[in-house]
Order: structure tokens, then sequence, then C-alpha cells
């Protein structure tokens, strides 16, 4: 019943993820030190039925993951929800950068400080000379970077490696939150594992239960595979009997620590 409760509970989150608003963050009303956010997004495009009302007007949205960069267009995955104080606000699942395809909206994404040694200035010259398809043409080939006024050999390998790691991140966070990992912990798990989460996702997804919740990482591995695999078996065991001997050394310092008060009342 616990397992059907957390699929349940996380199905719903992972079909939300193909609905989205997509704009810019126009503030940020709160974050909090666990990444818990509140803003206020003005809304450019959607394909969420329930939010199509909000394009081109500002929608308040909470999530939790890391901070927004203001100068950045977002895609944010979730849905509409109606709270009873604060009204009609998007409860985020995920997020991603959009990378523009304007010439302005590219010079900021390039400036924003995601992407080391890159000014407003060298992103302008980077522009004049790639145009629109600046982005897909430096992670295509880095060599098409030559030449552009204030850039090293060294800036040129380093924004190339930067881009192609930013897009690596976003679709593997994408691909986690699809699964039914929260924001939070795709973030966590993606920083200590990188790319190395698909092979341990692919081979013993368990391995990750110093991180997340056992429970939820058998509701995913249902998904896909048999109830009576040997790694979920094994899994289980392992959890059955880590449980019941917290529970037993639990029981024993409780019973030790009511004798020690009652030899402390008696004396």
């Amino acid at each position: 019943e616990v397992v059907r409760f957390f699929f349940l509970f996380y199905y719903d989150k992972i079909m939300f993820m193909n609905k989205f608003v997509e704009g810019k963050i126009s503030k940020i009303l709160y974050e909090g030190n666990n990444g818990y956010t509140v803003g206020i997004i003005r809304v450019f495009k959607s394909d969420d039925e329930e939010a199509s009302e909000f394009i081109h007007k500002t929608l308040t949205f909470t999530y939790t993951g890391s901070p927004f960069n203001k100068e950045l267009s977002y895609r944010l995955y979730g849905s509409l929800i109606e709270h009873p104080r604060f009204g009609m606000q998007y409860n985020v699942v995920s997020a991603e950068v959009v990378e523009p395809d304007d010439k302005e909206g590219i010079i900021m994404y390039l400036s924003s400080g995601l992407f080391k040694g890159i000014g407003v200035k060298t992103a302008t010259n980077i522009v004049e000379k790639l145009g629109e398809n600046a982005i897909s043409l430096i992670k295509e080939d880095k060599n098409n970077l030559r030449g552009v006024r204030g850039l090293s050999l060294a800036k040129i390998e380093s924004l190339h490696d930067e881009l192609l790691a930013h897009a690596a991140s976003q679709e593997l966070i994408l691909y986690l939150n699809s699964l039914g990992f929260s924001t939070k912990e795709s973030l966590n798990i993606t920083s200590k594992y990188g790319a190395n989460i698909y092979k341990i996702i692919d081979s013993d997804i368990y391995k990750l239960k110093s991180e997340v919740d056992f429970l939820k990482l058998d509701t995913i591995y249902l998904k896909e595979h048999d109830e009576n695999s040997d790694i979920r078996v094994k899994a289980l065991v392992e959890y059955i009997i880590n449980n019941l001997c917290y529970n037993i050394m639990y029981q024993k310092r409780k019973r030790k620590y009511i004798m020690e008060k009652h030899v402390e009342l008696l004396s």
C-alpha cells in the first residue's frame, strides 16, 4: 500500500512534465535556504491549456531547485493550482533555461554569468560574427569562434565545453524528473554522479539510497522492472534488515533510558 501511494503520487508529477509555461522571471518574492522559491514569471508561451489564459500576463509560481537568473528565459514544467490564500499559482516540478534564438537574447544568455569570462562586449562580438544561430554553431564546432574579437583559444575551448555541459546537465535533470525524482534530488544526484547516473539507474537504482528515500527508489524501479527481480529482492532484504536493526537498537536505548530514569527517581 505504501509503494502504491508513492507510485500514484509521483505518477501525477510525471504527467505534469508534459505541460509547461515559458517566459522571463520578472520578480522573486521569496527564496529559502533549501532552494524553495516563490516568484512571478511573465508568460510568453504555454502548451498547458489551463495556464494559456496567462500568456502575455504574469503568473505566480513555486519551485524548489537552483536559483533563477532574471536575465534568462525559462521553461517551467508543472501544473496550475489554486492556493486557498494566494489564488492561482503554477506548481513547478522542473525548470530549464530556454536557449534564445534572437540576437539580443543570445547576448544576454552568453553574458549572464553561466559562461566564465564572457561579458556583454565579447557576447556581442560573437553574435555579430555568428548571427542568430550562434549557440548551435558553437556547440557544433568550436572553430566557428575563431576570429571573434576578445576570444583567446582558452576561452573558445571553455565556452564550447561549457555550452555542451550545460545542455547535457539540463537534459539529465529533465530525464531524472521524468522518472519521478524531484528537481532538488536531481541536482544533488547529478552534482555527485554526473553522467554516470545513467549507468547507475540502469544497473542498480538502489545504489542511490543514501541520496533518495528507498521507497521512492523502489517506486521508480517498479515502473520498468519486475517486482521479483534479484536486484529488488536483495535491496528489499537489506532495507528490511536495516530497519529492524535500527528499531531494535532504538527500543534498547529507550528501555535503558527509562530504567535509568526510574533508578534516578527511586534514588
